[in-house]
């Protein structure tokens, strides 16, 4: 599969943060929406254009941004 987009990241990272446990993008919310959307490694090790890091975990930081945006 491949990565999905911010918006289809929202709803299931709600889901996990819902228990109110702190979650600051550590390896646990990225494995969890990882298993959630059957990402394999090929996926997870997909880079954002300048490298800098993994596109998946950029992806679930703006998810992250627009929520705290909306409150």
């Amino acid at each position: 599969m491949a990565v999905p987009d911010f918006q289809t990241i929202m709803y299931p990272f709600l889901n996990i943060i819902k228990d109110c446990q702190i979650y600051s993008l550590d390896p646990i919310l990225v494995e969890r929406l990882s298993t959630y959307f059957n990402l394999d490694s090929d996926d997870l090790r997909e880079r954002i254009p300048s490298g800098k890091q993994p596109l998946f975990r950029n992806i679930i930081g703006w998810s992250r941004s627009y929520l705290i945006k909306q409150g």
